[in-house]
């Protein structure tokens, strides 16, 4: 459970970390997420970029 928690909050970091690098929420357009182990990643690091836009 502890490497999951670590997981998703580097996603969060890294993918929301963009969004407020480049200033632009839209970051996603230019992004192709893959994921064969976990299929919900797409979804959650959606929710980080959309997060992180609210705040710019």
């Amino acid at each position: 459970m502890v490497h999951l928690v670590i997981h998703l909050h580097f996603l969060d970091e890294a993918f929301g970390g963009l969004v407020k690098k480049m200033k632009d929420k839209k970051v996603l357009n230019s992004i192709v997420i893959v994921s064969n182990d976990d299929l919900t990643l797409e979804r959650k690091i959606r929710k980080y970029v959309e997060d992180a836009g609210k705040k710019l």
